[in-house]
């Protein structure tokens, strides 16, 4: 048991490492789920996620602070929305894990 917990942090510490470490001009190829309606002081925005599991809140996901000007999401939009992004990491946010997206590719 204690060797599974350790084999999961590692991956887990690695898939961190693995995108904190992108630099800016590379995009990633992201799933939009939907907005974050959870109320809590960092929460809210929306929900990304570089898995293939396209339902909110099941999978890994990154909380959007901010998209380029150049893009909007409208109310009506179908989720999930396929995007390749180019993005930064602010100051972290208690717990959250918040992205300002720099550059969006539509697919």
């Amino acid at each position: 048991m204690k060797v599974l917990r350790f084999i999961l942090l590692f991956v887990v510490i690695g898939f961190v490492g693995f995108l904190s470490c992108k630099k800016e001009e590379e995009y990633v190829d992201v799933l939009v789920t939907g907005y974050d309606w959870r109320f809590c002081d960092c929460c809210g925005g929306y929900m990304v996620t570089t898995s293939d599991n396209p339902e909110p809140y099941e999978a890994e996901f990154y909380l959007v602070e901010s998209f380029p000007s150049s893009f909007v999401i409208t109310p009506d939009a179908d989720f999930p929305l396929e995007l390749s992004i180019r993005y930064n990491e602010p100051e972290p946010c208690g717990d959250e894990q918040r992205i300002e997206v720099t550059a969006v590719n539509l697919k």
